[in-house]
């Protein structure tokens, strides 16, 4: 949950960004969605690769939104914080 649905977040913040801009909803949507998809394929699937294109522009994401220290988000003193905020939300 932390990583899964905060990176899903921020891909559903980033298509009602593109809606406000004047994009189609459904056009949005489907694109978010066929890239969602093709990039599971991907990476968790080992289908084929991705473009070189599209390799340049997810290493020009990966800098400009994942954090060089996220994966401590991974270790068991977050973890344990984290479990304790969900289980008593009263100490966040």
């Amino acid at each position: 949950e932390v990583i899964n649905t905060a990176l899903i977040q921020a891909m559903r913040v980033t298509m009602d960004e593109v809606v406000r801009a004047g994009i189609p909803e459904a056009a949005a949507k489907s694109f978010v969605l066929g890239h969602m998809q093709q990039g599971l394929a991907v990476y968790f699937l080992n289908t084929n690769p991705i473009s070189d294109a599209a390799q340049l522009a997810a290493r020009a994401g990966w800098k400009a939104i994942i954090k060089p220290d996220w994966k401590q988000a991974l270790g068991i003193e977050f973890t344990r914080d984290i479990t304790k905020k969900m289980l008593h939300p009263e100490l966040e």
